[in-house]
């Protein structure tokens, strides 16, 4: 038998670093106050030594750990060690009857580092390839990251809690020292025990303790990042994704995996990333954001020093082979579900199946990923630090490491460049970076020159002749995607000129900058405002307003109602909420309709407010007339109204009170011309005198603009239903609708416009309004029941009752015409037309 310092010293010849194997190995035994069990068992086993020889060669920071820790040398001189164990069963074991929870993670540390450390020897022995390697280190991260949960559970609340994670540990390919990228979620609105449960699971896995920490744990690619809700719901979530995700963040839903939690929110989950990633094809614009990030990350990765040294973020670096793969995923993947895969070297593979890779480029870059991850590993688990430099004086040692230090540079230089040749290929089109860079910048635009002079003066170092170089500094790293956004929008020249005058109007615009670099978000969706004049001008009164565009009641699918207005400040909460609402159908989170729904349930409140703030009592009322009476207003509809009670001073004080507030631009102008006599009748009439008045003196015209007549809040005294009694008790007759009839072409040809005219042409929403109104005349006055469906689905916003006898064969066309217009007038409106 050969003895104990021969077998060492020949285990120690074997590696890549004789010299520092054997320091390890000394300073290891030092550390035991009894060596003797492992000593007879390394001399009785010479090859259980190996393992333990290839860590004190390769790994410092994992020999120090086991300086700390000798025991934990144990699990290397087994016999099997290599053996896949079961990650979950091992950390649930762990923990179990740790009697507080500080020693419940102490013992988890414990375990995360005993089996760390046999991964980290069988890929210093090359017994397991890439793919094992990584699959290994997530596994033991989702298994670490589940004990942590359930030790919440235990110790803090019960919860609902789903783990989602996303990047490497996502993809199942983590790395020696990643952090892990995770979002959570809970089916329904989350309940306080979730957040706690929440709070507690983050303090868990990257809180300092004696073992260190678990992981690392980013929680940045949740919606809205660092700013977003830690914990949201699957529905918020779906949401956001739907209505305000940036194009990088659908590509980061590639990953997207649940790895600890409640199942059935991660399936649910995982469904929607998929279909959502990989919905059809991927647009120019969104291929020119996810660009722009590119340039960004490869703009700072140049700025640190570290093109050539960085072999993730560098030229021809893993993030290049990364993005290729996953481009040609989100544009093919929707259409070919095979290319639907979280693992970057079974994409490669399956994309040259498809067609969409040459099959020697495929072989070509994933021998490249292969290589450049195991120079990432050597890297970091010197130090275990996260790194992905390969500087000068380590070059040698890591060559060593790999097992060829001969051809190592060789073999790094074809990885890179093969790597990178098919990012320039794929990705930017064959053209080199900076001049793909260049021809971005203003292509877009219809005056060149124009741009070129506001991107200049956003990035000037001076603002209000105060120098600010940081913001120069800032605005250079979000300028490639400050032109994508604005490329995005509807008018890209006047969304980018509109934000140069909001940035020249900021004190110090390198705050705003920094927003839209850490919000990405934030920056797309006010550049689609910025291109909206009418709303941008709304805005530029009252910047302070933009946080409140970004906040959680702006991103609701779901149309807010029920607002609550303090009296002194209801002026001020209308415009914020209109401009909210305005803001909120231009991205598209909510529609045409549900925006009407929106501008009548905060209108209803500011009235009523006013109404209390001018001294109208209780027996007085306002009822609401026209679009907002229908509850179908518009952003550009004045709001009309006629008042009820006896009270004129009251009234005038209500009528000044809501014309001071349309002369600061707060509210919609207010019309009450559509009252008994117009302009020269009284203000504010008893209800007796309505009553009196459409049952047996009104006008034609004056009786169908009462059919939009809606009693504003509550009704306690039944005037709705008495003014409705009375407007439907006389039947229409002949004369009144030839009357009728020569009003609508009166105004057809006094207010028809120039071009196409969505009101008053012929088929126009003037038609369907006077046809609507004329029927409910015509019909309820001989039909209750058709009244009373009126009545409620009046209520709904719906035009159904037009198919309970009043006009069944047209009503479902007329409503789809009405709807599809107003939804174009909305638009034109914001953008400066329909005057």
């Amino acid at each position: 038998m050969a003895s104990l310092s021969a077998v060492v010293s020949h285990a120690a010849d074997q590696t890549a670093d004789p010299e520092r194997a054997l320091a390890n190995f000394n300073a290891w035994v030092d550390a035991f106050q009894s060596p003797s069990p492992y000593l007879r068992s390394i001399e009785e086993h010479p090859d259980a030594i190996k393992p333990l020889m290839a860590i004190f060669a390769a790994s410092q920071s994992l020999s120090n750990v086991l300086r700390t820790e000798p025991e934990l040398a144990g699990i290397l001189l087994e016999s099997g060690f290599d053996r896949r164990p079961n990650y979950q069963e091992e950390a649930d074991r762990a923990w179990q009857g740790a009697p507080t929870l500080e020693a419940a993670l102490d013992r988890l540390r414990w375990m995360k580092r005993r089996d760390f450390l046999a991964i980290a020897a069988l890929d210093c022995l090359d017994r397991i390839e890439l793919t094992d390697t990584v699959e290994r280190l997530s596994d033991l991260a989702d298994a670490v990251v589940q004990a942590a949960l359930d030790i919440a559970h235990n110790f803090v609340a019960p919860s609902q809690v789903c783990i989602i994670a996303f990047g490497k540990l996502g993809g199942r390919e983590l790395n020696y020292s990643s952090d892990i990228d995770l979002v959570m979620l809970t089916k329904d609105e989350p309940a306080p025990n979730d957040l706690k449960v929440a709070e507690a699971l983050i303090r868990a896995l990257s809180g300092q303790m004696r073992r260190g920490i678990l992981y690392r744990t980013d929680m940045r690619l949740r919606p809205e990042g660092r700013f977003g809700r830690l914990v949201r719901s699957l529905g918020a979530t779906r949401s956001y994704y739907e209505h305000w995700a940036e194009p990088w963040e659908r590509q980061a839903l590639i990953k997207a995996r649940r790895c600890a939690g409640n199942a059935e929110t991660g399936r649910d989950f995982e469904r929607f990333a998929r279909a959502f990633a990989y919905r059809a094809g991927l647009q120019e614009k969104e291929l020119e954001a996810i660009r722009a990030m590119k340039r960004r990350a490869e703009s700072e990765t140049e700025k640190a020093g570290e093109t050539e040294t960085n072999i993730k973020l560098g030229r021809g670096g893993i993030r290049d082979i990364e993005f290729v793969a996953q481009l040609l995923q989100l544009a093919h993947g929707g259409r070919n579900p095979r290319l639907q895969t979280r693992s970057t070297l079974a994409a490669l593979a399956r994309l040259a199946e498809a067609g969409f890779l040459e099959a020697d480029e495929a072989k070509s870059l994933a021998d490249a990923y292969r290589f450049l991850r195991h120079v990432e590993h050597r890297l970091q688990l010197l130090e275990e630090h996260q790194t992905h430099l390969l500087p000068n004086d380590e070059r040698k040692r890591i060559a060593k490491l790999m097992g060829a230090p001969e051809t190592f540079e060789k073999r790094l230089d074809a990885c890179r460049h093969s790597a990178r040749e098919a990012l320039e290929r794929h990705f930017y089109g064959g053209q080199s970076l900076q001049s793909r860079t260049d021809s971005l910048d203003l292509a877009v635009f219809k005056d060149q020159n124009g741009a070129e002079q506001a991107l200049k003066s956003m990035g000037s170092e001076t603002s209000y002749g105060v120098p600010f170089p940081e913001a120069a500094e800032t605005f250079a790293q979000i300028k490639s995607e400050l032109v994508a956004a604005c490329a995005r929008s509807v008018d890209p020249d006047l969304a980018l000129k509109s934000l140069a005058s909001l940035a020249a109007s900021t004190p110090n615009p390198g705050q705003m900058f920094a927003m839209f670099r850490d919000s990405p978000q934030t920056l797309s969706r006010l550049a689609e405002l910025a291109a909206i004049p009418r709303l941008w001008s709304m805005l530029m009164r009252r910047p302070e307003l933009i946080d409140s565009l970004f906040d959680e009641q702006t991103a609701d699918t779901e149309a807010r109602t029920g607002f609550e207005i303090k009296p002194g400040a209801w002026s001020r909460i209308a415009f914020r909420e209109r401009l909210r609402s305005g803001a909120r159908f231009v991205w598209g989170i909510i529609d045409r309709r549900q925006l009407a729904l929106e501008l009548t349930s905060f209108a209803d409140a500011v009235l009523l407010t006013a109404k209390t703030e001018a001294g109208l009592d209780n027996e007085s009322a306002i009822a609401a007339m026209g679009r907002l009476g229908a509850r179908r207003p518009g952003l550009g509809s004045d709001w009309d109204v006629v008042l009820i009670g006896n009270n004129g001073a009251a009234a005038e004080k209500f009528l000044q009170l809501c014309n001071e507030a349309v002369e600061k631009g707060e509210i919609p102008p207010i019309d009450s011309r559509l009252r008994p006599e117009g302009r020269s009748g009284a203000l504010i009439r008893s209800i007796d005198y309505y009553e009196e008045y459409y049952a047996r003196h009104a006008e034609p015209w004056e009786r169908l603009a009462a059919v939009n007549l809606r009693i504003i809040g509550d009704d306690p005294h039944g005037y709705g239903q008495r003014l409705q009694n009375a407007l439907m008790s006389r039947p229409v007759s002949p004369e009144s609708r030839t009357e009728m009839n020569r009003l609508r072409l009166r105004m057809k040809s006094e207010r028809k416009q120039k071009g196409l005219d969505l009101k008053f042409a012929d088929g126009g929403m003037a038609d369907i309004e006077l046809t609507m109104q004329l029927a409910v005349l015509e019909r309820s006055a001989e039909n209750h029941r058709l009244r009373a469906i009126y009545d409620q689905l009046a209520e709904a916003r719906d035009w159904q009752w037009l198919t309970e006898g009043a006009l069944p064969a047209t009503a479902n066309p007329m409503r789809e015409a009405m709807t599809e217009a107003s939804a174009i007038v909305e638009r034109v409106w914001t953008r400066g037309g329909c005057k």
